[in-house]
């Protein structure tokens, strides 16, 4: 059976039958979650996305949830001071948005129809990866993350979406 994630806008996620809200302390988060993870903290190198000659790096600061047994694969994210900032689901849960359920694998284009049905109205990014602003979150397609069709590949939910409006 399936996994399931409640995604509860501008609040946090329910995992498992265990709340987490945005902001909360690393520690907590992985003391509510109880399961196992793996920490990977790094610098991250995004130069190439600049003007030549200029440098940027950005501190990335994440744990990484996997389990082969129950297929499911996420990575949280934290801020600077280790407050809980994103949630990436890359495959293994059913996720529920206000009601709707999101399948990995199921084709990304009817969960487009079905959220704009209820009023969420979608911006695409770039070909394959829609933002829904009010709701904090996006969607991709396998073809959007490197792979082929039009399946679902990947959920980003945040305490905030603006660092992607540009």
């Amino acid at each position: 059976m399936m996994m399931r994630l409640e995604y509860v806008p501008g609040t946090g996620f329910i995992f498992d039958g265990r709340k987490v809200e945005w902001g909360t302390d690393r520690d907590l988060v992985r003391g509510v979650l109880g399961v196992s993870f793996e920490e990977e903290n790094r610098m991250v190198d995004l130069s190439e996305y600049f003007e030549e000659g200029e440098r940027y790096t950005v501190e990335q600061r994440r744990d990484f949830y996997h389990s082969e047994e129950k297929a499911y694969n996420f990575y949280l994210n934290y801020d600077d001071t280790d407050r809980l900032s994103e949630l990436e689901v890359h495959s293994g849960l059913l996720i529920s948005v206000n009601e709707m359920e999101l399948q990995f694998e199921s084709d990304i284009n009817p969960i487009l129809v079905m959220m704009n049905d209820s009023g969420e109205q979608g911006i695409e990014l770039e070909e394959g990866n829609y933002l829904f602003r009010e709701l904090r979150m996006t969607v991709a397609s396998s073809a959007a993350t490197g792979g082929e069709g039009s399946g679902l590949a990947y959920f980003y939910a945040a305490e905030s979406v603006e660092h992607l409006l540009g």
